[in-house]
């Protein structure tokens, strides 16, 4: 089953991952089993991420968002779905957890994106509307949506009543921006082969220039800053050292198919790659190995 995303749960001890055949699971880390399905998405499932301890967000790509739950019982529980369905006119691409976890947002390649309720799946505010389709979107500490859809901008938008709060230019890239799930972080690929990490606010570089093979497709940051894990368009998978740009560790290859996403873990010593091949890989950041 390939993965499109994955994300980890509240106390850091479950995973959930969206799959392309269109179905969604969870899986604990600690006794290494699946204790969570949801397998009523019309498309592909382009992304997933947990609204509470037993609680799933999830969208595909007919456009549906659907919030589900499931039950602790012994074996692997069926998911079912509550609140409102919302519904994109395109696929969506992301979905992430915001406003202390009242709120998700999503990005559609509609060229929207949305606020809604967790608990019932009503939006909230107005859709933030976009010139192209949504390539990013991470939620920041302040509650507020930071999106890119290819024009050199990072937008941030206030939840409520869904208006531009603030804009800011860093530079059109030969690529997508991409985002870090907290919003704090972007980079920039450049058509000389290069790509930096910025601030996303600011616009400050992290570090040294990266040169990763091909495009990026997802890209994390630790939280002491010191180390960048990214994932390509080919599948591999690189840590890099923030402060020299120099690569560390194995370059995990997902069987050349798109690594379309990583996360550093809550404490920074592991972290998590996904990619088309259908593999979740669990890292040690400090050797940058398996």
């Amino acid at each position: 089953h390939a993965i499109h995303d994955i994300a980890l749960g509240p106390d850091g001890k479950t995973i959930v991952a969206a799959w392309h055949s269109g179905g969604v699971v969870v899986w604990d880390l600690e006794e290494e089993k699946f204790i969570a399905r949801f397998a009523e998405h019309s498309g592909r499932v382009a992304t997933a991420a947990f609204i509470g301890t037993n609680r799933i967000a999830s969208g595909d790509t007919d456009g549906n968002v659907i919030l589900w739950e499931w039950a602790n019982i012994k074996g692997t529980a069926r998911g079912k779905v509550f609140g409102k369905q919302y519904q994109h006119f395109g696929g969506v691409h992301r979905l992430r957890l915001a406003g202390g976890g009242k709120y998700i947002a999503t990005a559609s390649f509609d060229n929207d994106a949305q606020f809604l309720d967790v608990a019932t799946g009503d939006p909230v505010g107005m859709p933030l509307e976009h010139q192209g389709a949504l390539q990013s979107i991470a939620l920041n500490k302040r509650g507020n949506a930071l999106t890119a859809c290819g024009d050199g901008y990072a937008r941030e938008w206030l939840r409520a009543p869904g208006t531009l709060d603030r804009l800011y230019y860093h530079q059109k890239s030969v690529q997508p921006t991409i985002y870090t799930d907290d919003a704090r972080y972007l980079s920039i690929k450049r058509a000389d082969g290069t790509a930096t990490v910025h601030h996303a606010l600011t616009g400050e570089r992290i570090g040294k220039s990266i040169r990763p093979v091909g495009g990026i497709s997802s890209l994390a940051v630790s939280p002491d800053q010191t180390s960048v894990l990214t994932g390509s368009v080919q599948g591999l998978v690189q840590f890099w050292n923030a402060a020299s740009g120099e690569p560390y560790g194995q370059t995990y290859d997902h069987g050349g198919a798109t690594a379309w996403t990583v996360l550093f873990g809550p404490h920074g010593r592991r972290a998590y790659s996904g990619g088309l091949d259908g593999v979740v890989q669990d890292w040690d950041v400090a050797t940058g190995t398996p």
